[in-house]
């Protein structure tokens, strides 16, 4: 089984949020850090006005879309999280598929960002940001799967294509198997770094499972990414259970 042994800590994290009907997702803030001090801030834009629309109220802890928040932000989004201390967290690791070995080294941070800390309750979501980075290596869900009645296998080649005559989104990346069919989209809010990585280098990877219903498929990507700006992208899709 594949293992995600190259961590590299995020510089930010966005936190999304999917509306629940629709399931449509937003950008609505985001996590920076410097050293040991985190700061949580809404983005303003028409990401976050557009969920407003949509019965967006904000996250529970901090109520206020105009302020910055620095005290207890990683407090509050790292109860999303199983504490280190339990029994099953190796459990944890292996089903996000990290090397336990990391257990001790990985960053509170980072395991945000690499899991994506989602509750089923909720809809909100982490994305990991990774500019200029030269290596990378992460798992990622391939959005609006279930519009496309394409399967999925283990070992199944694909390529990402950007799609800028998208209608809904000029800057977004659409996941497209070896045999031309069309299993889906990069999550809103990762499209940017999939735009970047499309035109810096070599993106791989591998289906390691595939699960969901039939009403809500789910398929994740295992992605690794290398820099070279003289090579043709390639990939392969991943795929694991959320």
């Amino acid at each position: 089984m594949r293992k995600l042994s190259h961590i590299v800590e995020p510089t930010s994290l966005l936190l999304s949020w999917q509306e629940p009907v629709t399931r449509n997702r937003y950008i609505v803030g985001e996590v920076s850090h410097a050293g040991d001090s985190f700061c949580f801030r809404y983005l303003p834009g028409p990401d976050l006005e557009e969920a407003k629309e949509h019965g967006f109220k904000g996250y529970l802890a901090f109520k206020h879309f105009d302020e910055e928040y620095r005290l207890g932000v990683m407090e509050s989004f790292m109860s999303r999280l199983p504490a280190r201390s339990r029994e099953d967290f190796d459990k944890f690791l292996a089903y996000w598929h990290i090397a336990s070995n990391l257990k001790a080294s990985i960053s509170d941070f980072s395991l945000l960002g690499y899991t994506g800390a989602s509750l089923p309750r909720d809809g909100f979501r982490f994305m990991p940001v990774f500019p200029g980075m030269e290596a990378v290596e992460f798992i990622v869900e391939i959005a609006g799967h279930r519009y496309h009645e394409n399967g999925c296998e283990i070992g199944e080649e694909v390529r990402f294509v950007a799609e800028p005559d998208n209608p809904h989104d000029p800057k977004a990346v659409t996941a497209v198997s070896a045999d031309g069919c069309k299993l889906g989209y990069v999550m809103h809010g990762l499209n940017n770094q999939f735009g970047e990585w499309l035109d810096s280098g070599l993106l791989r990877g591998e289906i390691v499972r595939v699960n969901g219903t039939a009403d809500r498929p789910v398929v994740l990507v295992y992605v690794a990414y290398e820099r070279d700006a003289g090579l043709t992208c390639q990939c392969k899709i991943a795929t694991l259970r959320l």
